[in-house]
């Protein structure tokens, strides 16, 4: 009998580890990390910004191919209304008529033409497609921070509202607690009706303010659900943000954002590849030296023999066009003087950005030991002005500012925190180092 029972009790053991083993996983809430890489891989913007990395990899392809060997084929077959023929006048024979091509025949031409000097055309060329490729790559990589903060601004946003529910609903609980005690000091005549009439307005305001705080929460959800690609109305379930400590001084984080921006290595590939662009239109007006060479198959039965090879160089130069090369160059050359000049200008907006968001997360920290003081001596005023008012000692007015001082006070606290939180990622966006 005892075996038996032992038996069972080992099946039912491992009935039950089989089922743990089954049951799928407790849901994990979502990160900051996950947002980012599920947002990365959805996001039209950068999707589009890769695409045009890409087609700029593809130019710069098709410049290199300017030095490379070019082979061309030419083949066609011919009617002529009239054998062509060579006449001649021999003296004592008379004219002489002797064919020297067939009324149909066919021609073929195989020829391979190498550049070997263009006056620094190709190579200025294959640079600026170059300089093409690494400004295309930059701005794929500044979309890349663009998207980073306005997910990482929108994770904060669901959170704070979310903070937001919870301390209205907060003051409606607290509310209606002091409605209760209201009406219970009215039966025994101890306050007057208006201070139940006043109470009953405060929760009637608490409560519409917690419906807008709700409605607040769904619609930071359907702002976060469309960074990453999802159903509008799909549940959202987020881990908390934490305030990590910051150890790096304004003049580091200046240096280094001059350094990691990509807008300011775009611009500067910009300003390059417009300035090889320049050299390579004023090289027009250079020799241009390459080599030809190739087979002819030209069908004659009066030749022989029929196909042949041949090698020649060509130069061609243009050394005067009426100063189109030469104006075009300046043209470029003054795009690139301008974009030298936004460039400046973008260093001292990134400085300035800089040094705003370095000051912003400054002020937020601050602030969190501030109103965290704050908290806690709001409740403590809370619970004094119950007791007051319970003895008779103190009024409903000073009750309800009370609790409006609590509400507050914790809403400035969750606003510090997150205001912390996000403007850590601004100054890391600033920086370049999203």
């Amino acid at each position: 009998m005892h075996r038996r029972t032992a038996i069972y009790r080992c099946l039912a053991l491992g009935l039950f580890a089989i089922a743990l083993k089954s049951s799928p996983p407790p849901a994990r809430a979502e990160t900051l990390d996950d947002a980012w890489n599920i947002a990365l891989a959805a996001d039209e913007r950068l999707q589009a910004s890769q695409l045009e990395a890409e087609s700029a990899r593809w130019e710069y392809s098709a410049a290199r191919s300017l030095a490379m060997p070019k082979v061309n084929n030419a083949t066609g077959y011919n009617w002529l209304s009239t054998t062509p023929s060579f006449r001649t006048a021999i003296p004592g024979l008379g004219d002489l008529s002797m064919p020297f091509l067939q009324d149909q025949f066919a021609v073929s031409s195989t020829m391979v033409a190498m550049p070997l000097y263009t006056g620094g055309k190709i190579r200025h060329t294959v640079s600026a497609a170059a300089s093409q490729v690494a400004a295309a790559e930059k701005e794929q990589v500044r979309t890349r921070l663009d998207v980073k903060l306005e997910v990482a601004a929108a994770y904060v946003t669901v959170l704070r509202a979310r903070r937001a529910v919870e301390v209205a609903q907060a003051n409606v609980t607290s509310l209606q607690t002091h409605v209760q005690a209201v009406g219970s000091m009215l039966q025994q005549g101890l306050v007057a009706n208006s201070d139940l009439l006043a109470v009953e307005v405060a929760l009637a305001d608490a409560r519409q303010k917690t419906l807008q705080a709700r409605n607040g929460v769904d619609i930071a959800g359907a702002a976060y659900n469309r960074l990453l690609r999802r159903p509008l109305d799909a549940s959202v379930d987020l881990e908390e943000a934490q305030v990590y400590p910051s150890h790096q001084g304004l003049d580091h984080l200046s240096a280094q954002a001059l350094d990691m921006r990509p807008e300011l290595s775009q611009l500067s590939a910009q300003i390059n590849a417009l300035r090889c662009q320049a050299e390579s239109i004023r090289a027009t007006n250079r020799p241009q030296l390459g080599v030809v060479g190739g087979y002819t198959y030209l069908e004659n039965e009066h030749i022989a023999p029929e196909g042949y090879g041949s090698v020649s160089f060509a130069v061609d130069w243009m050394p005067y066009d009426g100063g189109m090369a030469r104006s075009r160059c300046n043209a470029l050359l003054q795009k690139a003087n301008a974009v030298s000049r936004l460039r400046a200008n973008a260093v001292t907006l990134i400085q300035l950005e800089v040094r705003k968001a370095w000051l912003d997360e400054q002020e937020a920290r601050s602030r969190i030991d501030v109103t965290g003081k704050a908290i806690q001596q709001s409740e403590e005023n809370l619970r004094v002005a119950h007791t007051r008012y319970k003895n008779g000692q103190g009024t409903n007015t000073e009750v309800l500012d009370a609790e409006t001082l609590r509400t507050v006070s914790y809403n400035n606290y969750h606003n510090a925190v997150y205001d912390a939180v996000l403007s850590t990622f601004k100054l890391q966006r600033a920086v370049g180092s999203l």
